[in-house]
């Protein structure tokens, strides 16, 4: 066949590899949880680790794969872990989180956290990850469980976003089913100094640095109350041993943002929101307040070039 002109057609394709992988024996996992991990196709060297946890009902694929995780790990080079609870819990097939017992509240104590940390240590052992720079964030039960987190493993987590969750330990000998206790109705209301030393019981032999929190809330939540987010601000504060006013107030995004000390602790507040997952925009300003976007982003793929 002659042709009476060349037409090159040229196809740039991204070589693209990186997909959500699960992983088994990744170490000591009392309560059968699923680890998923997320790795990019051009991670720092180093690469820092997020830990993502979803709500009630919920999966670790979906949660991550219906956020904005997926571009921001791949922007800038972090790796991201986001676990699936157990089967046969309350509140459905995903169920919840557990945030309600001694064992999950405390350092090394089993359960769930136990399971959590161990993932970030498998992913430190073989997959380069970095061991000083490991952060948390969640919603509703997820957001409840980040701040047991920050509280039972203050030397993992070098900081957290909580949304629409409640203080470490508030859940303590609670009903699993968040509308039916006093705590995320927001009936559970302590004093700082309380609230501190419930959190320092969680691993009352640690005295190093604490991990940032940053905690997110609407004011119109009928799942967890709003009130959740004033007591996570008293607690946070004592443990970072800084005032419970803020230094600053901005608005941002339509939310009102409050810093306390020196950007120890932020406290978000969607006038009107309800109990929903960050909206589109949102978890920029975790991966900030993280500083993960100190980090340069990635460049881009390598391309396949096809001539047919």
């Amino acid at each position: 066949m002659i042709l009476k002109a060349l037409t090159v057609s040229v196809f740039l394709t991204a070589v693209n590899a990186a997909s959500l992988v699960d992983v088994s024996n990744f170490g000591s996992n009392p309560t059968n949880l699923r680890m998923s991990i997320y790795v990019p196709d051009r991670p720092q060297p180093k690469a820092p680790i997020v830990l993502t946890l979803h709500g009630c009902q919920g999966n670790g694929p979906d949660f991550f794969r219906q956020s904005e995780w997926p571009s921001l790990a791949d922007r800038y080079g972090f790796i991201v872990i986001s676990p699936t609870v157990s089967s046969g819990r309350t509140w459905g097939p995903g169920g919840c989180w557990y945030t309600e017992y001694e064992d999950v509240l405390t350092h090394n104590g089993g359960s769930d956290s136990l399971g959590l940390v161990n993932m970030v240590n498998w992913a430190v052992a073989n997959r380069g990850g970095d061991a000083s720079r490991v952060y948390t964030m969640g919603w509703s039960s997820g957001g409840m469980e980040t701040q047991v987190l920050l509280g039972a493993y203050p030397d993992v987590f070098k900081a957290g976003a909580s949304f629409d969750g409640v203080p470490y330990g508030c859940m303590l000998n609670t009903a699993s089913d968040p509308s039916q206790n006093t705590c995320a109705t927001g009936q559970l209301i302590r004093t700082a100094q309380q609230w501190g030393d419930l959190a320092r019981s969680g691993y009352p032999e640690y005295t190093g640095p604490r991990p940032k929190v940053q905690i997110w809330h609407g004011t119109n939540d009928q799942i967890v109350s709003y009130k959740n987010l004033g007591e996570s601000v008293k607690q946070w504060t004592n443990i970072h041993g800084i005032s419970a006013t803020p230094v600053s107030t901005t608005t941002v995004a339509g939310w009102t943002r409050e810093r306390y000390g020196n950007g120890e602790v932020e406290a978000w507040t969607e006038p009107g929101g309800g109990h929903v997952p960050p909206a589109t925009g949102l978890l920029q300003y975790v991966v900030g307040f993280f500083g993960l976007d100190q980090s340069p982003p990635q460049p881009p793929l390598p391309v396949n070039v096809f001539r047919p």
